[in-house]
């Protein structure tokens, strides 16, 4: 009787953690939904900023701050 007790507990349990792993997962998919659908606006701001602060004298990258090192 208990071992029968024990496998339905079990079962429980397993059914819990399942419900709770596809509530995280869908949780997690709309969560990068989102983010997909914002990067772009937010690269594109980036650049926009970049550009901004490159066309003003004196702000633009100070010699040796650039990426290829030269």
């Amino acid at each position: 009787m208990e071992q029968q007790q024990q496998e339905q507990q079990q079962l429980r349990n397993e059914a819990c953690l399942h419900s709770c792993a596809g509530k995280l997962i869908h949780s997690n998919h709309r969560l990068m939904a989102a983010y997909v659908q914002l990067m772009p606006a937010l690269v594109q701001r980036r650049i926009a900023d970049y550009e901004a602060a490159s066309a003003v004298p004196g702000v633009a990258e100070q010699p040796g701050d650039s990426p290829s090192g030269s």
